[in-house]
């Protein structure tokens, strides 16, 4: 697809129009759906009028349907796909990594259009901020974090909006460190297995006083069992690597 012309694309996507509703959650051409995504979004399309119009008709279809879409297995990577897709930033996918290398110099220009940093589009800004203000005021946003799934969601979303707004952001991790709770124990092995890497994303995008409160919470009176655990160990690295005052967690 990253070599396709423009016609072979605007054929790809018009037959998948025909059934997105059952495409999104197929094991199979969700991936394919998610190429789509990538390349009629990049910079190498951005004149390309019809395929534009197919990633902001069809990243809209996605993005409304996000209450089902959210709890499905392959649905909810297409769901991320659209957000990088919007934030323009798009980090390639194990597939991705190698697409363009056995193409030669041609071949290794399409990857780059795709892939990476690309040209600023307000209107897409837009349309992921009003996606982020929805989701995080979702009222099932806090049970999101009980599951691999779900919570890999709202990282990802995290992440990628942070690109465009680094203060905005802070509300929705706010909410996460709030959905985490008060009593969770990053030293117990079945919980750490599924927490850790929120907390590693919360203290990355982090203010001065959200890092304090996780670092209180979860931290502060656990450290060295936190950190002997296999999972908790990456958190402690990463807490001191975010620290704003390393000599304070030295002290700990």
């Amino acid at each position: 697809m990253p070599s396709a012309n423009e016609e072979i694309l605007i054929r790809f996507t018009s037959a998948f129009s025909q059934s997105l509703r059952t495409i999104c959650p197929d094991p199979f051409a969700s991936h394919v759906l998610e190429k789509l995504l990538e390349v009629t979004s990049s910079d190498k399309w951005v004149d390309s009028t019809p395929l534009n119009e197919w990633f902001r008709q069809t990243s809209q279809y996605i993005l409304n349907n996000f209450e089902e879409f959210t709890f499905d297995n392959y649905a909810n990577h297409a769901m991320r796909k659209v957000c990088q897709c919007l934030s323009g930033s798009v980090n390639p996918s194990g597939q991705g990594k190698t697409a363009g290398k056995g193409g030669g110099p041609a071949g290794h220009q399409d990857s780059l259009a795709i892939f990476g940093e690309r040209k600023k589009n307000p209107k897409r800004e837009e349309m992921l901020t009003n996606f982020y203000k929805r989701f995080i005021a979702w009222p099932q946003f806090f049970d999101l974090f009980k599951k691999e799934l779900t919570c890999g969601l709202v990282q990802s979303l995290l992440k990628t909006y942070h690109r465009l707004d680094s203060e905005g952001v802070q509300d929705g991790v706010s909410k996460t460190i709030k959905a985490l709770g008060d009593v969770l124990d990053l030293s117990q092995s079945v919980v750490a297995n599924l927490y850790t890497r929120t907390v590693e994303v919360c203290l990355t995008l982090s203010n001065k006083p959200q890092w304090m409160s996780i670092y209180s919470k979860y931290f502060k009176d656990d450290l060295v069992n936190v950190g002997l655990h296999e999972k908790g160990f990456f958190c402690v690295k990463k807490l001191i690597e975010t620290c704003p005052n390393k000599e304070m967690v030295m002290l700990h």
